[in-house]
């Protein structure tokens, strides 16, 4: 009972309440992802359907969701990410013969983690995560050959888990102003072979709770089982956080 009176004292002394130490703080961030795809992917048989152009051929047309959060309780954590995009384009083959095609394209993932602050705090900090990342993937190719007299349809559905461990950090640099990014590497011939990303974004703090953010994520998915999977999206993040 002395003891217990002694480390409360202890901590009224400097000014936290034992609640407080053990409270828990987070996050939440509804945002729109506004990618260009680039990349090939290649149909059951391991060949290519049509050869893609990474500059002018596949370019998203449809908005990206993307909702994330964390929470924390002293230097640990969890973190959640969800990630839907349905893009559309047309594109030119290469080939001997006049051709087109019809590429609509399907992605989502979901990723959980644990999280670990090396330094800091919610305003500033750098820290470590490591946890999975569900993909679930498909494309519906349509190609068009010699006029249209030759047709190709072929739909390609993969979905995989993939290990995954990075790096993220938060800087206030002015009054309600901070940088805030991640990055993260995963795969390792588990799930994918490799996939990565990158975010590097700021923030605008309109009060206590809530923050506008601005930013560029670019994520690269190499997968190949039964259907190749060779892509990359990237383009500008915009959002909305609560934080609690």
């Amino acid at each position: 009972m002395a003891s217990r009176s002694l480390a409360t004292a202890a901590l009224l002394a400097a000014g936290v309440s034992p609640l407080a130490a053990q409270e828990w703080t987070g996050n939440f961030t509804l945002y729109g992802w506004l990618p260009v795809i680039e990349g090939a992917q290649e149909g059951p048989d391991g060949q290519p359907i049509v050869s893609l152009d990474a500059k002018d051929i596949l370019e998203a047309l449809d908005l990206a969701f993307m909702a994330t959060g964390q929470v924390h309780n002293d230097r640990f954590g969890a973190m959640f990410d969800v990630v839907y995009t349905d893009l559309s384009s047309d594109a030119k083959a290469k080939s001997p013969f006049t051709a087109k095609a019809s590429i609509g394209t399907t992605v989502w993932f979901a990723t959980l983690a644990g999280t670990y602050r090396l330094t800091g705090d919610d305003d500033n900090f750098v820290g470590v995560y490591g946890g999975v990342r569900y993909f679930d993937a498909s494309a519906d190719l349509k190609v068009a050959l010699l006029s249209d007299r030759i047709r190709r349809n072929v739909n390609a559905d993969a979905d995989w888990v993939d290990p995954i461990i990075g790096i993220q950090g938060r800087y206030p640099f002015a009054e309600r102003w901070s940088l805030y990014g991640f990055g993260d590497v995963g795969g390792f011939d588990v799930g994918s072979n490799l996939t990565w990303q990158a975010y590097s974004g700021v923030n605008y703090e309109f009060n206590d709770a809530f923050a506008g953010n601005l930013g560029f994520r670019f994520m690269s998915i190499d997968y190949e089982d039964d259907v190749t999977i060779d892509i990359e999206l990237y383009g500008p993040v915009f959002g909305l956080t609560y934080r609690f």
